[in-house]
């Protein structure tokens, strides 16, 4: 196995006994290998050790690693950006030993040597790691700083997934230093991505809605609805406007506490995903209004009764137990979605469980 063969393996290897295999396959390759080619296994080699939390020996490597780098790097600065790499592993392995302060040396001297390097990804990287450690330890504006920067590396080089990465942590940090200008900018942004298609800051949205005005947060929503939203992310939404609709409108808000539970048990049938506690959507909803009372509580017990081996009394002369009974009998259903498409499941899933309650309606 030559060096480059050792590094892809290492890179693929999950399994322990793999792992401590290619630790014996590395230290013979470095004893063997050309001087040019050390670096690479020694930093492969400390990568092995750390992933099986062998602490003190990934440490020994790394280190080893970085200096044989800072002697390339006075020869050619342009090795300087493994040495930026070695100080980047050292403070992953520092903040896994709880070594804090050791941590942040090592990510701010690791960006410290960056600036000699167009290594935007290692730089981008470095920014989220040390930001989120700021973050763990309580240190805000210094997270606040690493996580704007890297917010606006990962918008300027095209990286979508870090750049929602970025945009969550930040509106995590931006709903404990309740910043509502900066948290409007993130909210754009998220929406942006949205309008294009792009899902996977939707969720981002859960953590900066409550921090917008009664107008912006309605128009905000309008345009969620009217977007082609999966499942589970409908059911957040549906949610998050119940819930600022108890204030005002509880007939409203029950009625979109009953759409969130909809979507939230479609997403766990239909996508497998988790959403919302639905049962607890549901519950709320019969809480708030009599007049869905009935309809909530239905969906409720039918679903808790199907999929969770449940027994309620059930109303079998309630709007819905009648739609269940026309879809059973005519495969026909004049419900409004999402409660007709949670009926059709529920009628083909639950025919046994649902045989005497057939018989009764």
């Amino acid at each position: 196995m030559n060096v480059n063969e050792f590094i892809r393996n290492a890179n693929l290897a999950k399994d322990e006994s793999k792992l401590r295999e290619l630790i014996k396959v590395g230290e013979y390759i470095l004893k063997h290998c050309e001087e040019n080619e050390k670096g690479k296994v020694l930093g492969t080699l400390g990568n092995i050790h750390f992933q099986l939390k062998n602490f003190d020996e990934a440490e020994k490597y790394y280190l080893d690693a970085l200096q044989f780098y800072i002697n390339l790097s006075n020869e050619d600065l342009a090795n300087i950006r493994f040495v930026s790499a070695c100080l980047h592993n050292l403070g992953n392995l520092y903040q896994a030993r709880k070594n804090y302060d050791e941590a942040i040396k090592s990510y701010s001297d690791a960006l410290k040597t960056l600036e000699y390097s167009n290594d935007h990804q290692l730089r981008l990287s470095t920014l989220i790691a040390l930001g989120t450690l700021h973050a763990k330890i309580g240190n805000l504006h210094e997270c606040e700083e690493n996580l704007r920067e890297a917010l606006e590396i990962a918008e300027r080089i095209g990286d979508e997934n870090k750049f929602i990465t970025v945009l969550n942590n930040l509106a995590f940090l931006y709903l404990k230093l309740k910043k509502k200008n900066e948290a409007k900018i993130l909210l754009k942004k998220a929406m942006n991505l949205i309008d294009k298609g792009d899902f996977k800051a939707a969720p981002i949205l859960q953590n900066l809605l409550n921090l917008v005005d009664d107008s912006e947060f309605n128009s905000i929503v309008v345009k969620l609805e009217k977007l082609n939203l999966p499942y589970d992310l409908k059911a957040k939404v549906n949610y998050i406007k119940a819930k600022r609709l108890e204030r005002t409108d509880k007939d409203l808000a029950a009625e979109n506490y009953i759409k969130a539970g909809c979507f939230s048990f479609l997403a766990y049938r239909v996508l497998g995903l988790q959403s919302v506690n639905f049962i607890y959507c549901f519950e709320r909803a019969m809480t708030l209004s009599s007049s869905l009372y009935e309809d909530a509580k239905f969906l409720r017990d039918v679903i808790a009764k199907v999929y969770l081996g449940l027994n309620f009394d059930f109303n079998p002369r309630c709007k819905l137990a009648g739609a269940l009974r026309d879809y059973i009998k005519s495969g026909k259903i004049t419900i409004d979605e999402p409660i007709s498409d949670v009926i059709r499941i529920v009628a083909g899933d639950g025919r046994a469980e649902l045989a005497d309650l057939n018989a009764n309606l």
